[in-house]
């Protein structure tokens, strides 16, 4: 759903009109998007845009828990600035050797090529069979996860009358 909907502060005496957008994911909960967009823009070009909140969020999560982007300490703006430029480079090489390794490992994650580090690396932690054991086990779990996701999805499209 999309509307153009009226926004005023309360603090100006000016009020501005925005998208509102309401999209349900595939769980039925309501997700809501205010964009101060121009009314021209295409409502649709909105939704995608608003969609990918997702896969920024993910980077941000998968920055902070694997390569120390909220472990900066940094007091002064050049220190940050570094401390971010090797996050970004360590973001940068998680992701390519998630796109080398894609056609064997589908599903290879950040936590998997840290944990295959981990091992590779001298004073390795642990074995690197057992280490594929369990990165093996996780991507099937995760599988797992995603067939359950599909089969949800197509028995509710089923169940409403609509076609697979």
């Amino acid at each position: 759903m999309h509307r153009r909907v009226w926004v005023w502060d309360g603090k100006t005496q000016r009020v501005d009109q925005w998208w509102l957008l309401a999209q349900r994911d595939q769980a039925g909960d309501y997700k809501y998007t205010l964009s101060n967009a121009a009314e021209t823009v295409d409502w649709k070009e909105l939704a995608i845009q608003s969609a990918q909140r997702y896969w920024i969020e993910r980077c941000f999560e998968d920055g902070k828990g694997k390569v120390g982007m909220g472990d900066c300490q940094a007091r002064g703006w050049v220190s940050w600035h570094h401390h971010m430029a090797m996050v970004m480079m360590a973001m940068l090489f998680l992701l390519e050797e998630r796109q080398y390794h894609q056609s064997a490992m589908p599903l290879i994650s950040c936590t998997d090529v840290v944990e295959l580090l981990f091992c590779a690396l001298p004073n390795r932690k642990a074995d690197i069979q057992e280490l594929l054991r369990q990165i093996k086990l996780r991507h099937e779990k995760r599988q797992a996860s995603i067939d359950a996701a599909y089969a949800k999805q197509r028995a509710r499209k089923l169940s409403s009358g609509g076609s697979t």
